[in-house]
């Protein structure tokens, strides 16, 4: 695994692998733009993080993959902790269509799925197979008559785990014998099998390998381009600037700039990082 800010550009560059990646190197972002007009999946509206900072207007739309930076502790974790359903924000609200997202309760009927940060003490159940982890998010799906259908769920997590290119022995190999970038892909298989409309990742290519994190790029890129919409932290200021459509930074529990596709660089992000300005609201 790779320390942070270990991914220098050349690398990330190669591990863009794909035709829409090779097109976000050379500055065309992940994908096609998002038109200003397509479908508002996620509104925050007057969302501040923080009691007595300023708040935050922010359209999460279909397909589009927004990036979430800032210095560490500085509040971008408390924003996808609200978005996910997670945390209840001093003010603001968060709605998909016309439901508003007070809990995880709400944030899963809306199909928002959210990958923690840390997914040995918060994502993989180490005793349990790559199979059970794979679908337990989803078991209610399975289910008929209360008795869970085996042979869906082993087709289930054969496809998610084919999609995300778990490398193992077969479904019923503990989780806790993959690679940290293999379960990483388990746990993303895991959100995948729930048909989100919208994933909240915490920083999800965190202590992942090189080859881990160009399949990883290529299966984000794929759901945004199916149309999920994303929003993901990443401690990696070239990661963001190459996967993203645009990335919200945060100052001081606050939302420091918006930064646009054609204004992206990782000078952009380090000026916003340290930036005293404030973004009253930004959508």
């Amino acid at each position: 695994s790779l320390e942070r800010g270990a991914v220098s550009s050349e690398i990330l560059l190669d591990l863009m692998s794909t035709r829409e990646g090779a097109r976000a190197a050379e500055g065309e972002g992940c994908g096609e733009t998002i038109p200003a007009n397509a479908e508002v999946i996620v509104g925050v509206r007057g969302l501040s993080v923080l009691e007595g900072k300023p708040t935050l207007d922010l359209d999460l739309r279909r397909g589009e993959i927004i990036g979430v930076g800032g210095l560490e502790g500085h509040g971008q974790v408390a924003l996808l902790e609200c978005i996910a359903g997670l945390r209840r924000a001093p003010t603001g609200t968060v709605h998909v269509g016309t439901m508003t997202i007070r809990s995880q309760r709400d944030a899963a009927r809306a199909k928002i799925a959210f990958l923690p940060r840390d997914r040995k003490s918060e994502g993989i159940f180490a005793p349990l197979s790559v199979l059970d982890n794979v679908t337990v998010s989803a078991l209610g799906s399975f289910a008929r008559w209360g008795v869970l259908g085996t042979r869906k769920r082993i087709e289930v997590a054969g496809e998610v785990t084919r999609r995300t290119r778990v490398k193992m022995a077969g479904l019923d190999t503990p989780i806790s014998a993959l690679s940290g970038g293999n379960q990483q892909k388990a746990l993303l298989g895991r959100l995948i099998a729930t048909q989100p409309r919208v994933l909240v990742l915490n920083d999800p290519m965190r202590g992942v390998d090189l080859g881990a994190k160009r399949d990883l790029y290529e299966v984000l890129n794929n759901l945004a381009l199916s149309g999920v919409s994303i929003l993901m932290l990443s401690t990696e200021l070239v990661e963001l600037c190459l996967l993203c459509h645009r990335v919200v930074v945060f100052h001081d529990h606050a939302v420091s700039a918006i930064v646009e596709r054609g204004d992206l660089s990782e000078r952009a992000l380090i000026d916003a990082m340290f930036s005293q300005r404030r973004l009253e609201t930004s959508t």
